[in-house]
């Protein structure tokens, strides 16, 4: 895991905040955290980490700006934008409940380890 946590940094560094491969990479260091006994609380964080970085793309894609912050100059989106954020718009919701899901299996975990240990 030390591996892909590096790369994340890594990849952090590099690209823009509203990178979708940023997201991408959160999403697959989740999916892995998820396998590990003790990761899930990590897991979690990195979820939301994803929905925020595709939040951060809506919000550059309708302010009419890449992703550098230089302005294009468009008074109206593209077809392009307008489809990716409708693509993006629908991630969110998926990305939201598998945070909420893996919160209550890590809470019902924590549960279950603390009555074991009794």
């Amino acid at each position: 895991m030390p591996d892909l946590q590096k790369a994340v940094e890594i990849k952090c560094a590099q690209l823009v905040a509203d990178d979708r491969e940023l997201a991408e990479l959160h999403y697959r260091y989740a999916l892995a955290l998820e396998l590990s006994s003790d990761g899930v609380a990590e897991a979690i964080e990195q979820m939301n980490k994803v929905i925020q970085v595709l939040n951060a793309r809506i919000h550059t894609l309708e302010q009419g700006t890449d992703s550098q912050g230089k302005g294009k100059g468009k008074p109206e989106l593209s077809d392009a934008d307008k489809k990716e954020i409708a693509e993006i718009q629908e991630l969110i919701p998926e990305m939201k409940e598998k945070v909420t899901c893996d919160s209550f299996f890590f809470a019902l975990s924590s549960v279950f380890l603390t009555l074991v240990s009794f």
